[in-house]
């Protein structure tokens, strides 16, 4: 009976795996449908490695391998970020600073002209930290397709070295099970999105970690974990938190090692950029102060805040307390329509950004601290234990942030396969859903991005966290109920 659904959900999986690219990649229908197609085979490839038998990953990687070929056929549908790529590839080729130059500036004209596509936000250069310019340097040369090809190629890889660690979902290695999710295979053969390289950081810095190594051996142990995670951060920032997630279990000596190591190479990877100084950062404040997209916390706090706001201001913007007094002493004053004014003003709808960031942040400290309150020592860590600690703190990270383009969780995915952490694997299924609004545009309808697909979205991924909460209480209530009967009865 398990095989037999098993086989099904192979089938379901690549059905709707090789409909969804081929309706955008031979033109079929609409952009939109194949989106619609991407939480089902996400659910069928869920079934399948649970159910499946021995011939399962075979099958999942065939299925994988077909739908990528199909997606190579169409230009990238879901994300345009991948033209940025080529265009700061080409600048940094020919010895410019992808940093110094919006594509909008006349230095970089004639690389615009001959991409395919307009940049977005061309009037902002990159944000992109360098690694990931790296990377667009060496393998954007043949184009998109090039580039994804090589995303695919990390993908593969990917798979091999997870599978090494020895961890299962269900009945395939964590490592297929993640190199053949529909959320990874579209990010890397059909978006181009460079978040795909991230699965194979995150099972090398695992798998670094949890090989056994004597005492003098994690020195060095040590250095090659904290390079592979600095590599990921010069790729996306975020997975600096890693070492700190992961404290708890390796212990604050070893934890220190691998941060001091990943911050040290990040730093480092900065060097050749840093002639233009604080503007090699490119783009990454505006980015982080002023973007917003399929958020969950950070909008709901966002909107609980700023309602109440804007009433009591009647929708005037007000001045942050002692900015006044501060701005007069260093003579900095503000200017609103040419009238001079002292001190920094908010918007409510920026007095509830600026709450819902702290609240952000404060969860973000939670989780850490849950964290350092569970673990019961350093240890040898297994690849389950760090995948656990990774998702806690990282989803809260995901969770509280104003941006959470589906690509982001690429991230997450080996972590919550390691872990088999049940709410942070559906949310990379349904984070699928979040590829509408792109293919809404893409099918000529707009930038569309409703409430009700971001209820969709979210709502059965809080539902598994509250009930795995409950659970998680009632498992602790017992031993103490226990230690209290077994007292009152001597």
């Amino acid at each position: 009976m398990s095989d037999g659904i098993g086989r099904g959900a192979v089938v379901v999986y690549g059905a709707a795996m090789i409909a969804a690219a081929a309706v955008v990649g031979w033109s079929w229908g609409s952009a939109r449908f194949a989106v619609a197609l991407l939480p089902l085979a996400a659910a069928a490839h869920a079934a399948a490695a649970s159910r499946g038998g021995s011939g399962t990953a075979a099958a999942l990687r065939v299925g994988a391998g077909v739908s990528a070929a199909l997606w190579f056929l169409s230009g990238p549908v879901f994300s345009d970020d991948v033209f940025r790529y080529v265009l700061d590839g080409s600048a940094t080729r020919i010895g410019l600073n992808p940093y110094a130059y919006a594509p909008s500036s006349p230095k970089v004209a004639d690389l615009v002209a001959a991409l395919p596509q307009a940049v977005n936000h061309a009037a902002l250069p990159t944000i992109y930290p360098p690694v990931a310019q790296w990377l667009f340097a060496a393998f954007t040369g043949a184009g998109t397709l090039g580039w994804r090809l090589a995303l695919v190629a990390s993908v593969a890889a990917a798979g091999l070295v997870g599978d090494r660690t020895g961890r299962r979902v269900g009945g395939v290695g964590v490592g297929t099970f993640v190199a053949t999710h529909p959320l990874l295979v579209v990010t890397a053969a059909s978006s181009g999105n460079v978040d795909a390289v991230g699965p194979l950081l995150v099972f090398g810095a695992v798998a670094l970690h949890t090989r056994s190594a004597d005492p003098q051996g994690r020195r060095s142990t040590d250095a090659a974990a904290g390079s592979v995670i600095g590599a990921a951060a010069g790729v996306k920032l975020f997975p600096l938190l890693l070492p700190i997630a992961w404290g708890p279990r390796l212990g604050p000596r070893r934890a220190g090692r691998v941060f001091a190591t990943a911050t040290g190479l990040l730093l480092l990877s900065y060097v050749p950029f840093a002639a233009i100084g604080a503007k090699a950062l490119g783009s990454l404040g505006r980015y982080a102060t002023s973007w917003e997209y399929n958020a969950s916390l950070f909008s709901l706090v966002r909107g609980v805040v700023t309602a109440p706001v804007a009433w009591l201001s009647a929708g005037e913007s007000l001045r942050v307390p002692l900015s006044g007094a501060l701005s007069r002493a260093l003579g900095s004053p503000r200017y609103f329509d040419g009238v001079e004014a002292w001190g920094v003003w908010l918007s409510p709808a920026q007095v509830g950004g600026v709450v819902a960031r702290a609240v952000g942040a404060a969860l973000l400290g939670v989780a850490v601290g849950l964290e350092y309150r569970r673990a019961e020592g350093p240890s040898s860590p297994a690849p389950a234990q760090l995948g656990r600690s990774g998702v806690h703190v990282l989803g809260a990270l995901l969770l509280a942030s104003p941006v959470v383009h589906p690509w982001y969780l690429c991230w997450l995915l080996p972590l919550a396969a390691l872990a088999g952490h049940r709410a942070a694997l559906v949310w990379c299924g349904t984070a699928t859903l979040a590829f509408f609004a792109s293919a809404s545009a893409a099918d000529g309808a707009g930038w569309v991005d409703p409430v009700w697909l971001r209820t969709l979205e979210y709502a059965p991924v809080f539902a598994l966290l509250a009930a795995d909460a409950a659970r998680a209480r009632a498992h602790s209530a017992r031993p103490h109920t226990r230690a209290r009967t077994h007292t009152s009865s001597r």
